[in-house]
């Protein structure tokens, strides 16, 4: 009996998502247009190919995501017992939803898209 309640306070310990920030630590020195030019040259292709979205929406997705990342590093700068820092996590992310609808990009596709992106950082 109290090994599964320590087994299910562990698994309950987990963080949400939505509140957890993967910062690069690349977009800390890198300036916005040159992250972009990088994340195009190397990964517009892939996005095409493997979301099935158009050459504009690939463009504007990438743009998206270094917005992300660059503001990640801002509020990475925010210590982690600071409360201001969830909550400009999970804004941010609501934002880069909100953007994704804007393209055009459906529900279904945000998890695919969230997935590749983690998968191929700068």
């Amino acid at each position: 009996m109290i090994l599964n309640c320590k087994v299910f306070s562990v698994q309950d310990t987990r963080a949400c998502p939505v509140t957890v920030l993967q910062p690069n630590p690349v977009f800390d020195t890198l300036n916005a247009q040159k992250a972009l030019l990088l994340y195009k040259t190397k990964y517009r292709k892939q996005l095409i190919e493997k979301l099935g979205v158009n050459g504009r929406q690939a463009d504007m997705l990438l743009e998206i995501e270094v917005w992300k990342q660059k503001e990640a590093a801002t509020i990475a700068t925010i210590p982690e017992a600071d409360f201001n820092r969830i909550r400009k996590t999970v804004a941010m992310y609501a934002e880069r939803q909100r953007r994704w609808k804007v393209v055009g990009i459906g529900e279904e596709q945000f998890e695919p898209m969230t997935q590749f992106f983690s998968q191929n950082t700068l």
